[in-house]
């Protein structure tokens, strides 16, 4: 008999397996980035569809055997594919999920991390944002998860790590950002994870 983890979770990407299986990768609050299966959720009448979208925030039900993560249950909280405000903000969550299932080792916790990618998703799908305002929360959002995972040393930028996410911290931000975008991509690069 396995145990059930009950946890909340950000589905960042699935890919197809055999005839109507899925793999999710999953950021959770408890257990870091997992990777889960879930059985015939391909098929019409999966009673676990919906929880399972990509970019979904659910509550989920997960079993550990031998071989990985099953999933047992999703009950959706919000899918941001559905609520975002418009699309650009919907392309900027898709591009910081990519980026986090490529910088997260897998099954490695980092609740700080979590809630604030969570935080700034929500910000994103609820809030109509202009170009630039889009432009400074992703780099923002970048250098919260690269600090957060210690590839980024102390910043000029350091005071706006921690703030959650709003119109005027935002609009602040925006001197600052060639500069915030040239240590990415410098901590990125030294990383050798991308």
């Amino acid at each position: 008999m396995h145990l059930k983890y009950h946890t909340e979770g950000f589905v960042l990407d699935s890919t197809p397996y055999a005839e109507a299986n899925k793999v999710f990768f999953i950021l959770t609050p408890t257990f870091g980035l997992i990777r889960a299966s879930a059985q015939s959720v391909r098929k019409a009448p999966g009673k676990l569809k919906s929880g399972l979208e990509d970019y979904s925030w659910s509550n989920f039900t997960l079993i550990k055997s031998k071989i990985g993560w099953k999933i047992t249950d999703a009950v959706p909280l919000q899918n941001l594919y559905f609520s975002a405000e418009n699309a650009a903000n919907f392309i900027i969550i898709v591009r910081l999920s990519s980026l986090l299932k490529k910088l997260l080792p897998e099954e490695e916790p980092n609740t700080h991390l979590y809630e604030q990618f969570i935080a700034d998703c929500l910000f994103l799908s609820q809030n109509d944002l202009s170009n630039e305002t889009m432009k400074n929360l992703e780099c923002l959002a970048v250098l919260r998860f690269l600090h957060s995972l210690g590839y980024l040393q102390k910043t000029a930028w350091e005071p706006f790590i921690n703030e959650k996410a709003s119109i005027e911290t935002l609009s602040k931000f925006t001197p600052l950002r060639d500069g915030a975008v040239k240590s990415i991509n410098q901590s990125l690069k030294e990383s050798q994870l991308i």
